[in-house]
C-alpha cells in the first residue's frame, strides 16, 4: 500500500531531481525520492546502532559493522522488520 503525501521542496532541488530522472539515474521523481529517503532511514539506523554498541563499550568490529551499513544498501523491509 502507498500514501501520497505532499511536500514543498526548493525549486533547485526539483532542478537536480529532474536531471537525476533524464539522465536515467532514477525511472522517475517518485523512485528518487523513496530512495533518498529509504538511505536516510538505513543510515539512521545503522548510526543508532554503532551509538548503541559504542556506549556499551562492544569491540570496535561490531562498531565498524555498523557504520559499513550505514554506506550499503540493505532492504529496507528487513531492516524495519528487526527495529
Amino acid at each position: 500500500m502507498s500514501v501520497q503525501v505532499a511536500l514543498r521542496l526548493p525549486e533547485q532541488v526539483v532542478e537536480l531531481i529532474d536531471r537525476t530522472v533524464t539522465s536515467g539515474a532514477a525511472k522517475n521523481r517518485t523512485e528518487f525520492i523513496e530512495s533518498a529517503i529509504e538511505r536516510d532511514l538505513r543510515r539512521r539506523i545503522a548510526l543508532h546502532d554503532a551509538d548503541v554498541l559504542r556506549s556499551a563499550g562492544t569491540d570496535s568490529d561490531l562498531e565498524s559493522l555498523a557504520v559499513w551499513a550505514a554506506n550499503n544498501t540493505v532492504p529496507l523491509e528487513n531492516e524495519l522488520s528487526h527495529a
